[in-house]
């Protein structure tokens, strides 16, 4: 789905220069070739946004640090912060999923979120199986990470014990941008894919 993605967007940059170069040489060729030109960019355009849904994060792919804004990441995901309600990416020990993947590193959410900070949010389609791997940062309580869509709908609910990685998935009934975050206090998200 990825190379459909890059398929498409190299065909809307060519498509785009073909119309530029031929308005700056006033050589349009008549009306019915710049409709073509521009139904080209249209269909491209519109094969990039339907292979946008279908993506991943992985904290393993991130640069550690402090995010105090939002800040985008790869296939539409976001991760939300303020200066007020930081989210870090730091260092794991190896935790494994329940696939044998070792994570060195992890998204800290830092506290409870919300669908403006302290969040992941991420574009789903409908249909589409959300996948997510959290853990609970207390060595002592369960926690939960929620995933809710656009209108703040619980989509999943996933308790995480101390110790494990934990994972939950769940079916999207309709498109939009979703988000998942901590209920309560502080959590690691591991991995988000969305297939």
């Amino acid at each position: 789905m990825q190379l459909l993605t890059v398929l498409s967007k190299v065909a809307t940059e060519f498509f785009l220069k073909r119309i530029l170069y031929l308005k700056k040489n006033r050589n349009l060729g008549g009306f019915s070739n710049m409709k073509k030109a521009l139904f080209a960019v249209a269909l491209s355009s519109l094969l990039a946004f339907g292979a946008a849904a279908e993506g991943y994060v992985s904290a393993n792919d991130l640069d550690q640090g402090t995010i105090d804004s939002a800040t985008s990441l790869e296939d539409g995901f976001k991760i939300l912060a303020s200066a007020e309600k930081i989210v870090i990416i730091d260092k794991a020990d190896g935790d494994e999923n329940a696939d044998g993947e070792k994570f060195n590193q992890r998204i800290n959410l830092k506290g409870k979120g919300s669908t403006s900070v302290r969040s992941v949010s991420f574009p789903v389609k409908a249909g589409e199986t959300i996948v997510v791997d959290c853990a609970t940062s207390s060595k002592t309580d369960t926690r939960t990470l929620v995933v809710v869509d656009s209108d703040g709908n619980n989509v999943l609910s996933i308790p995480a014990a101390p110790g494990k990685v934990a994972r939950g998935s769940a079916k999207a009934k309709k498109a939009g941008t979703y988000y998942a975050y901590s209920s309560g206090s502080g959590m690691y998200i591991y991995q988000i894919d969305v297939k």
